[in-house]
């Protein structure tokens, strides 16, 4: 059991933004796109029961902002699959989702893939995904609580 952390995700394009481009997409903490998080031990941090994950636009994508959380076809932030109830996703102005993390027990151990999308201008982005069966080398955004 550990103490509760503070991550910082950076999200950026993968190339500077151009208007008009189609080709672009969003990256996250440089292309390291799973979290992991360890359980934590509530007897010894009552105060801070949960782990912070902030997701920031920054960089060439700082001019952006996230799309709304409840649109129909780019969301902001969506869980895939499944949707953990004790992992919150709050907007924070336009280019920061927080997220806490309150992972307590076993039953809360696991891996929730997510999406981000952000708007440029007139162009939507997002991470791209892989749908394959196997090991891939490109690790879809996710957080996993172990």
């Amino acid at each position: 059991m550990n103490s509760p952390r503070v991550v910082s995700l950076p999200v950026t394009l993968e190339h500077d933004f151009k208007s008009g481009d189609p080709d672009n997409m969003l990256v996250i903490n440089g292309g390291d796109h799973s979290t992991e998080f360890d359980q934590i031990d509530l007897r010894h941090h009552p105060a801070m029961p949960f782990h912070t994950i902030t997701l920031e636009l920054k960089g060439n994508a700082s001019a952006g902002e996230f799309c709304r959380l409840g649109d129909p076809l780019y969301p902001g932030f969506a869980w895939l699959l499944r949707t953990p109830a004790f992992i919150p996703v709050i907007p924070q102005g336009k280019t920061v989702f927080l997220l806490q993390n309150m992972h307590h027990q076993r039953e809360t151990r696991g891996r929730w893939y997510y999406q981000l999308f952000a708007r440029f201008e007139g162009m939507v982005y997002g991470v791209p995904l892989t749908f394959a069966a196997g090991a891939s080398s490109n690790k879809n955004p996710s957080i996993k609580n172990r």
